[in-house]
């Protein structure tokens, strides 16, 4: 599998690989990548199911683990030898995973409103029959209707806000494949993906867990993780925004991306 990505700046800037959402694509990033690609090398590639990247490759009893590996793939393809990953949502869950799995790739992880995972059981078998029960809506029902459904949910209806640029995204989703976010939504959902919580303990590198201020259910994960999980942690909450930090305050998003470069980073040095 080859993730088809696209990039901003210079390769000799450091890099920052950047995740995006369910139903995005890595042009979701376009407005924070021209902002930041004077001082970084920002690479979106589009996740399997969504943009240019098809699902072909990839079976749903081992999704994380072939994703994790098209990404540290493409990095090397690119002769990239280390990166800060960046992730949103899906993406940032998507993020975590690969962060774990290959820590000599990465040397710091930014978290936007990404959880690591269901707890139990019974959180997941819940939660993969609404994914399951969502993947069939968008293959055989009305993709309009279930785009309604989805942005009136808690975590997005702060979107609301910015009624024209919400329309506009809804009608930038429509060009999508039902069927291949379909598939996206069964086999990355958060029911099937292994639970981090443990494992995060292994992260030697900075982590930058950012959420929006009416995003509560992100903001108690995102307290919980800092203080039980992670050795360095940072938690950053965006006022005036919900879930999609990077789209509802972009300027408040950027500023917390690069004072995490600045004080935690410190550019391109990697963490002892």
């Amino acid at each position: 599998m080859k993730l088809a990505c696209r990039t901003w700046g210079s390769a000799e800037k450091p890099v920052l690989l950047m995740l995006h959402g369910f139903m995005g694509s890595g042009a979701d990033w376009d407005p924070v990548a021209e902002s930041l690609c004077d001082d970084f090398y920002c690479l979106a590639p589009d996740l399997p199911g969504h943009g240019a990247t098809d699902m072909t490759g990839i079976s749903q009893d081992n999704a994380f683990d072939e994703t994790a590996a098209a990404i540290v793939n493409l990095l090397a393809e690119m002769d990239i030898t280390e990166a800060v990953l960046l992730g949103y949502s899906m993406g940032g869950r998507m993020g975590w995973y690969t962060a774990l799995k290959y820590p000599e790739w990465f040397t710091g992880l930014i978290l936007e409103s990404a959880s690591p995972g269901l707890k139990t059981p019974d959180e997941r078998a819940a939660r993969l029959e609404i994914d399951l029960e969502r993947a069939e809506a968008l293959r055989n029902g009305n993709f309009e209707a279930f785009l309604e459904q989805w942005y009136n949910q808690p975590l997005f209806r702060s979107m609301a806000r910015r009624g024209e640029q919400l329309a506009s995204l809804k009608k930038s989703r429509l060009t999508k494949s039902p069927n291949s976010l379909a598939d996206a939504l069964d086999y990355f959902s958060v029911a099937r993906q292994p639970g981090l919580w443990d494992q995060s303990r292994a992260l030697l590198i900075p982590v930058l867990m950012i959420v929006g201020e009416f995003d509560e259910k992100y903001r108690g994960i995102a307290g919980e993780i800092a203080a039980t999980c992670l050795r360095r942690a940072n938690v950053r909450i965006i006022p005036q925004a919900g879930h999609n930090t990077h789209w509802e305050a972009k300027e408040n998003f950027i500023q917390a991306v690069e004072s995490f470069f600045e004080t935690e980073l410190n550019s391109t040095r990697r963490p002892l």
